[in-house]
């Protein structure tokens, strides 16, 4: 069995997630304390685990960054969605989605 508390797997697991952040388009926000992603899902998944949107940013034309206070609840939904171990009734997911589109459009950001 893998022992995941071991330092040299921590560190793997820590490369791993940074190489999915990277791949998927989630970038550093400048703002500290702030998450930021363009990923409609992983939005859902905040606003359906209760999480606000704080912002948003058009980074190209109808290119968005929403932005999150970042903690560490957060993270770990962000490891679970990548993980694919984050779960959810679909009705509720659907709705969280809609919301999430919604965001787009939503001038008080």
């Amino acid at each position: 069995s893998m022992n995941y508390n071991d330092p040299m797997m921590q560190d793997d697991l820590g490369n791993i997630e940074q190489e999915i952040n990277n791949s998927v388009g989630v970038y550093p926000s400048k703002q500290p304390g702030v998450y930021e992603t363009p990923d409609l899902g992983l939005i859902a998944a905040f606003l359906l685990r209760g999480f606000s949107c704080v912002g948003k940013m058009e980074i190209q034309p109808r290119r968005w960054h929403f932005q999150f206070p970042d903690s560490p609840a957060l993270q770990e939904i962000v490891r679970g969605y990548y993980n694919k171990t984050l779960t959810a009734p679909a009705i509720e997911l659907v709705f969280a989605y809609k919301r999430a589109k919604r965001l787009l459009f939503d001038s008080s950001l």
